[in-house]
């Protein structure tokens, strides 16, 4: 019969009928759907295998965004405490410039006075001794 086979596959069909057709097809539809089962076991393996170590690597690769995101806001803290600090003291600069500018202006109105009372002073001691 293996004889037959080879040289002619759908002879045996024609000799017994149909029921030796049935089987050779299920027979081959059994062999076909096992090497499409493996064949897919296969490949779920594979991409399994790699969306796996992709999660990894995707997992760490966020894990260091992460730890860098915080870094980078607990620098811009720092800086926006530095900032804040500057801006105090530059206040405080500024506040010492206005109160030495207004001593500055009551020292200029005392100078001023007394620079007209002397001149006063030296006017009369003109008087004094022209007369």
């Amino acid at each position: 019969m293996l004889l037959m086979l080879q040289a002619n596959p759908l002879l045996p069909i024609w000799q017994y009928g149909a029921a030796t057709g049935s089987a050779f097809i299920c027979v081959g539809l059994f062999i076909w759907s096992q090497v499409q089962l493996a064949t897919f076991k296969s490949t779920v393996e594979t991409n399994s295998k790699t969306i796996t170590e992709s999660n990894t690597e995707l997992r760490k690769l966020i894990e260091a965004q992460s730890s860098a995101q915080d870094k980078l806001a607990e620098s811009v803290h720092q800086l926006a405490e530095g900032v804040k600090l500057q801006s105090e003291t530059q206040k405080e600069q500024l506040d010492l410039i206005r109160d030495m500018a207004t001593e500055q202006r009551v020292l200029s109105a005392n100078q001023l006075t007394i620079m007209n009372g002397f001149q006063r002073v030296v006017e009369q001691l003109i008087d004094a001794v022209r007369e």
